[in-house]
């Protein structure tokens, strides 16, 4: 992800791409494109407004949409930066508990 490595200007750009590519994706817009905004915000400090664009993925994290667990990874890092640490440790804990989920 362009995002996780700084780039958040061209990881922006090309999200919005892919959204407009993809209106009627539930996956895309409801679990690909939350998580690739919210590192975007992570990235400019802003941490509640990555929490908010997570929201979507809330739902689709562990189902049949291919688990994941990046949302869950997100919203730890962004609980952390706004010292909710007890957030932090169950955003993670659902990693611990879910070993071999990417």
């Amino acid at each position: 992800m362009l995002a996780l490595t700084g780039d958040s200007a061209r990881a922006g750009k090309l999200a919005e791409l892919f959204a407009a590519s993809h209106p009627a994706d539930t996956v895309i817009n409801s679990l690909w494109l939350p998580e690739i905004r919210s590192v975007i915000k992570l990235n400019e400090g802003k941490a509640a407004q990555a929490l908010d664009q997570l929201a979507p993925a809330a739902a689709l994290e562990l189902s049949w949409a291919g688990p994941r667990l990046m949302p869950a990874y997100l919203r730890g890092q962004a609980y952390l930066m706004v010292h909710r640490g007890s957030e932090a440790v169950k955003e993670f804990q659902k990693i611990l508990d879910h070993r071999g989920v990417c």
